[in-house]
């Protein structure tokens, strides 16, 4: 008992400390840069969950530990083409990215970046697979810690800003994923020297047809709003919104991965009872809601007593993105319960009705507050729906 303790302690410090230290970035850069890096990550955020086409999470449930091998051996060979699929979407997404850097440099820089967090999800398939938690909380502290060190002496050493941010994000997974590389060297090695690995994709054909565009549109549907921003206001309004959204987003992805390891582990998609059920989603709604609440007290009352021209421009946004990120974290846990239950073309449906609406919303015209807060009806839909859904995915007559 005392060893889960400590486990569950060290994974949320980690978590804790990785939220702080971005935060902490956040204010160190100018409001325009940051805005520029948000928009990116927003990007990155959405080549997560194609990178590998989802088979990453083959690696976790694969049967035994040599197709396990063999699909790290295909994951690896799709990286570079998803990579340059990326970058060539980021400078078509914001094309005045490039005004902040070289362009050359900054598109090595986003390569760079990106396959980094490629790897650093390969690793954490691994390490899920063998259930390593602290090992995997271990990695995520390394990465922030390794970043948050190398973006702040590449700013000291003049580096344009935009670029020290993004090869920070290079040197923090790089030192991350050698740390881990220690103690699966021997996987690496089997998978380099893997070449039959195409004929895996049809027994996980299920993960690209079914899981791939469900997580796609649910993670465009999470990256619109900045990217939205980003289109409608200049880039300091941009890096307001951005740092808003981050000071949100911190408690509420501490909730919603608790919630999800908590729901995951208590098998609720298998079928668990109403009653348990119940209860954890009582206690996680009222936490989201009490967090959210508290952000948005906390934000009127500071509008009231705070001079500094930087956390005052920020306060104004803050009502609407605890709103917004409450909305998302609500459906945070189902979106995978209901992947995991077998529901994930219905749940496809779902996310794609949502993100269709996103997309009306960031072809409109309205002001920021007003695009956030209408992500965030969308979002609190979406997540209502997924609730909906569970009960019916858990019946024996799955898909």
């Amino acid at each position: 008992m005392n060893g889960t303790r400590s486990l569950v302690a060290f994974a949320l410090s980690a978590r804790i400390a990785s939220a702080l230290l971005g935060l902490g970035m956040a204010f160190i850069v100018a409001p325009t840069v940051f805005g520029f890096y948000g928009r990116f990550q927003a990007i990155a955020l959405v080549f997560s969950v194609f990178a590998f086409l989802r088979l990453e999470r083959a690696v976790v449930s694969a049967p035994a530990p040599g197709e396990a091998v063999r699909i790290t051996a295909l994951a690896l060979r799709i990286l570079p083409f998803t990579t340059l699929v990326a970058v060539i979407g980021a400078f078509a997404l914001a094309p005045d990215l490039a005004s902040q850097a070289s362009a050359p440099a900054l598109a090595v820089a986003l390569s760079l970046a990106l396959l980094g967090r490629g790897l650093m999800l390969l690793a954490t398939s691994w390490l899920l697979r063998a259930g390593r938690q602290a090992a995997l909380s271990r990695l995520m502290l390394i990465q922030a810690v390794g970043q948050f060190a190398a973006q702040s002496a590449l700013l000291l050493l003049d580096c344009p800003a935009l670029l020290a941010l993004i090869l920070g994000e290079v040197v923090g997974a790089t030192i991350a994923i050698a740390q881990t590389g220690f103690g699966h060297g021997r996987i690496l090695a089997l998978a380099a020297r893997t070449v039959h690995a195409r004929g895996l994709v049809h027994r996980w054909r299920a993960l690209i047809l079914f899981n791939l565009p469900a997580t796609l549109a649910a993670q465009t549907f999470v990256a619109l709003p900045l990217i939205t921003i980003g289109r409608l206001v200049d880039p300091a309004t941009t890096g307001h919104v951005a740092l808003a959204l981050r000071i949100s987003e911190a408690p509420m992805a501490l909730l919603t991965s608790a919630a999800t390891s908590l729901a995951v582990a208590a098998g609720i998609w298998r079928g668990a009872t109403a009653r348990s059920h119940l209860v954890l989603g009582a206690i996680f709604i009222g936490s989201v809601l009490a967090f959210a609440a508290s952000l948005i007290a906390a934000a009127f009352v500071a509008e009231l007593f705070v001079t500094d021209q930087r956390i005052a421009a920020i306060l104004p946004y803050v009502p609407a993105t605890a709103a917004l990120t409450a909305a998302i974290a609500l459906g945070g846990p189902h979106a995978d319960l209901v992947a995991y239950a077998g529901a994930e073309r219905r749940a496809f449906a779902i996310h794609g009705v949502a993100l269709l609406a996103g997309l009306a919303i960031g072809l409109s015209r309205a002001d920021p507050t007003t695009a956030l807060l209408a992500f965030a009806v969308t979002a609190l839909s979406r997540s209502a729906a997924l609730w909906l859904l569970l009960p019916s995915a858990m019946k024996p007559a799955r898909e």
